[in-house]
């Protein structure tokens, strides 16, 4: 897609070319445009080259496209959609825009949102999800501009790690362990147990169907999950903690992920615990925990976000998480299944 555009009144001296193409898979260049962009519309939470290459060479069984927007040659916009592997509906798919700040409000935005959804349309799509920060008002306005509607609320907060006062918790890993519970990273657990994958595997998406969100969810196969979560170069296996009772069963789990761009910076990935475990502390001693191996990595902050109503959010608060700008999940029904 080739046109002329103008980023200005004057439009004898602003006059410039606008390309839209294929992202290019195999292009080193092309994955730091992505990290570039990111950093500019996202500098307090981006992906870097290395992270997103990851992320995106783990997702190719899963129908995709991105797509670069430059300007004179320039990326300064990407775009993207990708079937919601998580989602029971093999017609619900993730769609996302986003264009450098310096660039923005010039029509840019949708011209690669037209050109995204001209080619999803070759999969007929049910639905469209994605994602904005309450504190981005042009993003909000231009997803209820066209057609999307706010589903969830996710309360995003931060934790100075540097400031932990954990003084009022002395005894929770205690009344924790005297109900037969103890706490493991991922490392101690790959020593004491073969099937350890396996357990936090299936934990996991336990854990996962409580979690608050737009649709019905399925279980990722082991092996995506393996290579998606356990192999990515962002998490910290010390940084991953399961809680595990007398009988052996894992029962509730709390982790965290790393930034190669914001290396003194965290981000709680899930934290939860079986139903018939909750409300005897574990939740807390997992966090606790975390916040150990926080310091430990040398990490002066730690982020995390719920759903406004979870109960787990109140718990963040307690052990001294400040309120953030909110996560808002939006979704958009194209048509009726």
């Amino acid at each position: 897609m080739l046109l002329r555009i103008y980023l200005s009144e004057n439009k004898d001296d602003y006059r410039r070319t606008m390309n839209i193409r294929p992202f290019d898979y195999n292009s080193a260049d092309d994955y730091l445009a992505l990290e570039t962009i990111d950093r500019a519309v996202f500098p307090q939470d981006f992906e870097t080259a290395a992270e997103q290459r990851h992320e995106i060479e783990n997702r190719a069984d899963y129908r995709r496209q991105h797509f670069l927007l430059e300007v004179d040659g320039r990326p300064v916009g990407h775009g993207r959609y990708l079937e919601q592997y998580w989602s029971s509906e093999k017609d619900d798919w993730y769609l996302w825009v986003a264009v450098h700040p310096a660039y923005q409000g010039q029509g840019l935005g949708k011209q690669l949102y037209n050109e995204v959804m001209d080619a999803l349309d070759t999969y007929n799509p049910a639905s469209l999800l994605t994602y904005v920060r309450e504190d981005y008002p042009r993003s909000v306005r231009f997803l209820e501009d066209h057609g999307f509607t706010c589903k969830l609320r996710e309360l995003s907060s931060e934790l100075d790690v540097t400031q932990f006062d954990e003084s009022g918790f002395r005894n929770v890993e205690q009344t924790v362990a005297a109900a037969g519970v103890k706490l493991y990273s991922l490392t101690e657990l790959a020593e004491i147990d073969a099937d350890w994958e396996q357990k936090t595997w299936a934990l996991r998406w336990l854990i996962r169907q409580d979690v608050p969100g737009v649709g019905e969810k399925k279980q990722i196969p082991f092996e995506q999950w393996r290579k998606q979560e356990l192999e990515a170069p962002n998490i910290e296996r010390d940084g991953y903690i399961v809680a595990v009772d007398a009988a052996g069963k894992y029962i509730g789990l709390s982790y965290v992920y790393t930034s190669e761009g914001i290396p003194d910076k965290l981000w709680t990935g899930l934290t939860g615990v079986d139903r018939d475990w909750r409300r005897k502390g574990i939740a807390t001693a997992l966090k606790l925990r975390i916040i150990a191996f926080a310091k430990a990595y040398g990490a002066t902050a730690i982020e995390t976000d719920n759903e406004e109503h979870n109960p787990m959010y109140a718990l963040n608060v307690k052990l001294g998480f400040r309120s953030l700008p909110a996560w808002l999940t939006y979704q958009k029904i194209v048509r009726q299944t």
